[in-house]
């Protein structure tokens, strides 16, 4: 990241650490939103979860359950059930706004 952007490491990791992350944490959450998106969107519907996972990734399976459960409270299978629910359902996942078509990054108003 710092080689891309043209800054030193030390002054990345400022720049995160302003906002209370650090880089790897910054991926690890974007990454995440990323396999919650995914797991979703109904088009993906026929993707496996590992699949999914894979794409984002998370290669090995027992280590993207973890992380997701964490991040959510709720397995990966648990949360593409509950989004499968009603048109327009909004599941509040670990405090964030995760309903479809809406960005899993937005907190509740």
């Amino acid at each position: 990241m710092a080689a891309a952007h043209q800054i030193s490491l030390r002054y990345l990791h400022r720049i995160f650490q302003q906002q209370s992350t650090t880089p790897m944490a910054f991926i690890r959450r974007q990454r995440l939103d990323r396999c919650r998106r995914d797991l979703a969107n109904p088009a993906l519907s026929q993707l496996t979860i590992h699949a999914i996972a894979t794409r984002w990734g998370y290669p090995q399976p027992d280590r993207f359950s973890r992380a997701f459960r964490t991040a959510t409270g709720m397995s990966p299978s648990e949360y593409r059930v509950a989004m499968r629910g009603a048109p327009g359902a909004v599941v509040v996942v670990a405090g964030r706004h995760a309903g479809p078509g809406a960005s899993a990054a937005r907190r509740p108003r």
